[in-house]
């Protein structure tokens, strides 16, 4: 069992979206944090994403340029095993 977070924003008044993914498998006995290879796609606050079948999905959500949002209508999976 793993729970992934995706993106969002360092700061409140971020200029920019963050583009980092993290996992932890809450099935180790010492579960830690662990980054998730780099995400192809742009950084990214409001996206929705799920979790199926081994796969982390992110989808759509709102890019920030100089704290302006540009919405986003694409998507990504990611399985520790295939990569992004």
């Amino acid at each position: 069992d793993a729970l992934f977070v995706f993106g969002g924003q360092g700061e409140p008044d971020s200029a920019e979206a963050s583009a980092a993914a993290y996992r932890i498998d809450l099935s180790a006995k010492e579960p830690k944090w662990d980054a998730v290879p780099a995400f192809p796609g742009r950084g990214r606050v409001l996206a929705v994403a799920a979790s199926f079948d081994g796969k982390f999905c992110v989808v759509g959500g709102a890019a920030l340029a100089k704290g302006k949002r540009e919405y986003l209508r694409d998507g990504y999976s990611y399985s520790p095993k295939d990569g992004w």
